[in-house]
């Protein structure tokens, strides 16, 4: 029997750049969806702290999880733990 490879990984983990490029995808698809302009800002400051962060931000999930990520400025819970579905998936 073959077996699926499991989605929470990825042969290659996304840059910083490459979330943060992910992050402004959201914040335009949120806009455009008419989400409230203080969720979508959310996502646009997020992807300039990523772009913006010294760290690996794959190290910082697996070395302190999603408290890690929320310890970023203006990453809160909900930012946190879609960051760290998007690190594990790696897209």
């Amino acid at each position: 029997i073959m077996r699926k490879a499991p989605q929470t990984s990825s042969s290659k983990p996304l840059s910083n750049h490459e979330l943060a490029a992910v992050m402004r995808e959201m914040a335009d698809r949120l806009q455009r969806a008419g989400e409230s302009p203080f969720r979508v800002a959310a996502y646009r400051r997020a992807a300039t702290t990523y772009a913006r962060c010294p760290l690996n931000l794959n190290e910082v999930l697996r070395e302190e999880g999603e408290v890690g990520l929320r310890k970023l400025q203006g990453i809160g819970v909900s930012l946190a733990k879609a960051t760290a579905a998007l690190l594990r998936r790696g897209k």
